[in-house]
């Protein structure tokens, strides 16, 4: 962390020097410095210094260093105090200091550090079974650093590379010595706070290093986010975005974006920092056609992942259920196990009837169009596929598909058309190319051989569509940015102990909420995809924040105002709703979108007069539909324009003579016009159609206005025991209506002694 030299701090007790340099072994924590004490003082001094209350602040993390006999951490709190005293005393000569902000900055990041070791060791101290401290104290245990591992890693991999080329195959032992030393630098880099100015350095050198495999330095990108997602640390984002602009891997540069992102969303506050700041600025202003392009297709990307739990329960709900219910049918179609029709439905079309008639082929169709756009419609398929012994090591969730690892090939022959078709599906992530290649090894041997033979038959085929497929996408970022988010969404929905871990999917905030992301993000082009993205996949609050960004700047446009108005009545202002959809009226008065939207937010804001004015509008440009000529007559009611309410109402329930909701309004307009007799004859077709609680209660009105009181409480108990409600539910309803039922004749003396008597009666 760079201070400036202005303050004359001791390079050797400097903040950057602290934090290269491994700590002493932490003492055990005394009796009043429980776990739970040390959190919640860490929540306190975490807010102050957010706030800038950084005295308070410091007085507080003395207190929990101290306390908890962490002097490393002490000194470390010290070095940042006089730090920030040296600050405040330019400060306070009015000294003109450009790199104040910065500074200011950089101690509160430290003391937010310091804040995070001291919680981190107590849970070490703690003994907490979470899987990451129980891997932290392994790592402990071991003498190898970063440095070194990545060193060893580095040096047989080299090996194994020059002896591929001399024509020396690599031994399986060998390869398996390889995959066990990237776990354990994966589980070192993950579990390391903070990183050292070495690590940082040996993580960068073995990300640029050409003989290095990419798949190697996904993994060295998944552990540094992932740790990030842990405790976050600045330094880690700049390893990240420095290697994103460095990079000119196509493979790796998404990734690495992508990382740095998802690790920002975990804390968008504290990227604040001036250095990352710069270093983004840097970047957009190197290239900022191509930065903010990336940035947008990242954004997307994880955006995106909101659909795939939506998409899932479509599956488990409507999808599987519909198949299972048609399995009979289909077998019995299919009864000499000849299938063939299936793949030229013009040579049997039944199967093709059957899915029309179930509502399936709308429904794969639509799943069809949203994975051509990106969607994740194969995650429900793998669901259960993940409980191989693979999936128990973190660092195999992360790790590209290689037909050559020795998982795949104790499954499957890596050289076999079948591994590699698993490994040119555009479809699958890498996770999910895993767990179809482990469900080999369940296939009876006869049927697994019986498709490798047939695709081996096909192999120029194979070829052919396999060149096309990495010619097309192997160059895409939003496939390399796809697939990597799909790994990282698999893990931390799927994994077995995904409970351990901080979830970025559980609750993403918004990209514009990153300060060191949201400035680059400004162009009119970028905020609008964002926003039709977010609007076309029902992300309102989203949608809503970015169109209201361009409403600042876009010209007025009627479909921009409808969209807007959209979000608002998709997230429940229904007033604000309202206002936009004036805005596009003004704009477009003929649009009869618009016009019905109006009319339905007017009328469910209780703005009656306006509403009727606008469904006239509408029956004039559109007469004669049941539920615009039912709105009308519900307007009229409100209005107390009873007469006029009859008419139109009639006029619904001639349009739509089964039309339930017609009859009902009709029946209480009717009833308050007057005309018992005929709110009586309406209420008992309703009755005998569809009854329901209210229209009993209803019913016990009309007894009620004619002073047949024993006929209105056996209304009333049978919409008890109809609605399941409680005595005191129907007092309340009763008496809801005790201005209408006044008016039109009820005896107001008499409603009270009739509710009592009923519960009475119920007692």
């Amino acid at each position: 962390m760079f201070f400036g030299s202005r303050y004359k701090v001791d390079p050797c007790t400097s903040l950057l020097y602290l934090h290269c340099h491994t700590h002493s072994p932490t003492p055990t924590l005394p009796i009043l410095m429980k776990l739970t004490k040390t959190t919640a003082l860490a929540e306190k001094i975490n807010s102050l210094a957010a706030k800038g209350h950084l005295q308070e602040a410091f007085s507080n993390l003395h207190a929990l260093t101290e306390a908890a006999m962490q002097w490393d951490l002490t000194e470390k709190a010290n070095d940042l105090e006089r730090t920030y005293r040296y600050l405040l005393q330019y400060a306070m000569a009015d000294t003109d200091d450009p790199s104040r902000a910065e500074t200011l900055d950089g101690i509160t990041d430290g003391i937010i550090s310091v804040v995070d070791q001291c919680t981190r060791r107590a849970r070490l101290d703690d003994n907490s079974p979470n899987l990451y401290y129980s891997t932290l104290r392994y790592e402990k245990l071991q003498p190898d650093s970063i440095t070194s591992l990545i060193g060893n890693y580095t040096e047989q991999a080299s090996s194994n590379v020059f002896g591929d080329i001399l024509g020396n195959s690599t031994s399986k032992t060998a390869k398996e010595t390889l995959e066990l030393l990237e776990r354990r630098i994966f589980n070192r880099i993950w579990t390391t706070f903070p990183l050292s100015r070495a690590d940082s350095t040996a993580i960068s050198d073995a990300l640029r290093s050409p003989l290095l495999p990419t798949g190697f330095k996904i993994l060295l990108i998944s552990s540094v986010m992932l740790g990030s997602l842990e405790f976050f640390e600045t330094a880690r984002i700049r390893l990240l975005l420095e290697f994103y602009s460095e990079s000119k891997d196509i493979n790796l540069r998404p990734v690495a974006l992508t990382a740095a992102i998802t690790a920002m969303l975990r804390q968008p506050s504290r990227t604040a920092s001036p250095s990352v700041r710069a270093l983004t600025h840097s970047m957009a202003s190197t290239d900022r056609a191509s930065f903010e392009n990336d940035l947008r297709i990242v954004i997307t990307e994880l955006a995106r992942t909101r659909d795939t739990e939506r998409i899932n329960q479509k599956m488990r709900d409507e999808v599987m259920p519909t198949i299972m219910s048609m399995r009979p049918k289909f077998q019995q179609r299919f009864t000499d196990n000849d299938f063939s029709d299936l793949t030229d439905p013009e040579q049997s079309p039944e199967w093709m009837d059957m899915l029309d008639k179930s509502g399936l082929s709308d429904t794969f169709r639509e799943l069809s169009e949203m994975q051509q756009e990106g969607a994740d419609v194969m995650m429900s398929t793998f669901i259960h596929l993940k409980s191989f012994p693979f999936f128990n090591d973190v660092a195999n969730w992360f790790l590209p598909f290689d037909t050559s690892h020795s998982s795949v090939v104790a499954a499957a022959d890596h050289s076999s058309p079948i591994a590699r078709m698993i490994a040119a599906s555009p479809m699958l992530c890498d996770s999910d190319k895993y767990s179809m290649a482990f469900s080999l090894t369940m296939m009876p041997s006869a049927q697994r051989d019986m498709i490798a033979s047939q695709l081996e038959a096909q192999k120029a085929d194979i070829d052919a569509i396999t060149a096309d497929i990495i010619n097309r996408d192997e160059n895409d970022t939003k496939a390399v940015v796809n697939r990597y988010v799909r790994n990282l969404y698999r893990f931390f929905k799927l994994y077995r102990r995904k409970g351990e871990f901080n979830d970025p999917f559980a609750s993403m905030p918004s990209a514009f909420d990153i300060p060191a992301i949201a400035p680059c993000l400004r162009s009119t082009e970028t905020i609008s995809d964002l926003a039709e993205f977010h609007f076309t996949h029902q992300m309102w609050s989203d949608a809503l924040r970015l169109f209201n960004e361009l409403d600042t700047v876009a010209l007025p446009d009627a479909a921009f105002y409808q969209k807007i108005g959209f979000c608002y009545q998709n997230l429940g202002d229904l007033n604000s709703a309202l206002d936009y959809y004036l805005r596009a009226e003004l704009l477009d008065s003929t649009s009869m979108w618009t016009l019905r939207r109006i009319a339905s937010c007017s009328r469910a804001t209780g703005l009656w007069q306006q509403a009727l004015d606008y469904y006239i509008r509408i029956d004039g440009k559109d007469p004669d539909k049941p539920s615009t000529t039912l709105a009308i007559g519900e307007c009229l009611t409100e209005l107390n324009r009873y007469a006029d309410a009859v008419k139109t109402l009639y006029k619904a329930a001639y349009l739509k003579p089964d039309s339930m909701p017609a009859l009902r309004r009709l029946a209480w307009a009717l009833l308050l016009n007057g005309d018992l007799e005929n709110s009586r004859r309406q209420y008992q077709k309703v009755i005998q159609a569809s009854p329901s609680p209210a229209d009993y209660i209803n019913m016990g009105h009309i007894y009620l206005i004619e002073h047949n009181y024993f006929d209105a409480a056996n209304a009333y108990k049978l919409a008890m025991t109809l609605g399941d409600m409680t005595p005191n539910q129907l007092v309340e309803t009763v008496e809801t209506d005790v201005p209408y039922l006044t008016k039109a004749g009820a005896d107001s003396h008499v409603i009270p002694l009739l509710l009592d008597h009923i519960l009475y009666d119920l007692n």
